[in-house]
């Protein structure tokens, strides 16, 4: 199965690095890979909670809905999000090879019918954003935690973010939250993609891929999946 890696060794104990990479509460102050849009959701096995991804600064955000499969302190945390035809499992997985140094292990894993299509036009950022957040946690588990700086990627102590959400965003419900999706197709983007979607359509019905088109903007960028569903669609008619 395709997957994607980050690892980094963090000067801090293993029991200091898990606290901070748990508390999602605080990701706004470090972590510009992974938003916590409902802080009151708890990291437990089973629960459902809901985060955004910005897989390059400054690029649009991507919302999904991960189960909890695993937690188990101080060293692995897992969760599974899944839309039809697309699985994609993130492992957080910490290792004190030596007293008061950790190894930090990020993997994601893809798997699904669809993760051929979906994969290519997003590995190379999700794999930077992968690296940013493990870079990010070291330098808030050393500067911040551990020491007296004053890590703030966002400039959070200089503004005041909306109440609703920790980042000034409307609030996961919202009505007025439209996830900046796109209905722009992008001819390349189809072009690209026309041979790998004609070949995994046979067999799914319409109302599959009128929910994939629904379902789909959670996980990946939400053009590939107007895109790609659009040319589905039209594949079947």
């Amino acid at each position: 199965m395709p997957s994607l890696y980050a690892e980094i060794d963090i000067n801090a104990p293993q029991s200091v690095v898990w606290e901070a990479l748990v508390r999602k509460d605080q990701w706004r102050f470090w972590n510009t890979f992974l938003y916590d849009r409902v802080p009151g959701m708890r990291l437990a096995r089973g629960n459902e909670i809901f985060l955004a991804m910005q897989r390059l600064e400054g690029d649009e955000e991507t919302e999904f809905q991960p189960l909890i499969t695993m937690v188990r302190p101080p060293s692995m945390m897992r969760w599974v999000s899944t839309i039809p035809g697309l699985r994609t499992e993130h492992v957080f997985e910490l290792r004190e090879n030596v007293p008061g140094r950790t190894r930090y292990i990020h993997r994601e894993v893809f798997s699904g019918i669809l993760s051929k299509v979906f994969l290519p036009f997003i590995r190379q950022d999700e794999r930077q954003g992968l690296r940013r957040m493990s870079q990010q946690l070291k330098m808030h588990v050393e500067q911040t935690v551990l020491g007296n700086g004053q890590y703030d990627p966002y400039g959070y102590q200089n503004r005041n973010p909306d109440p609703r959400d920790a980042y000034g965003r409307p609030a996961y419900d919202s009505p007025d939250d439209t996830f900046g999706l796109t209905t722009t197709i992008a001819p390349t983007l189809i072009a690209d993609t026309t041979a790998v979607a004609h070949g995994i359509i046979e067999g799914m019905t319409i109302e599959t891929i009128t929910h994939l088109r629904a379902t789909t903007a959670r996980v990946v960028r939400a053009e590939v999946v107007v895109s790609i569903s659009h040319l589905l669609l039209h594949s079947l008619k």
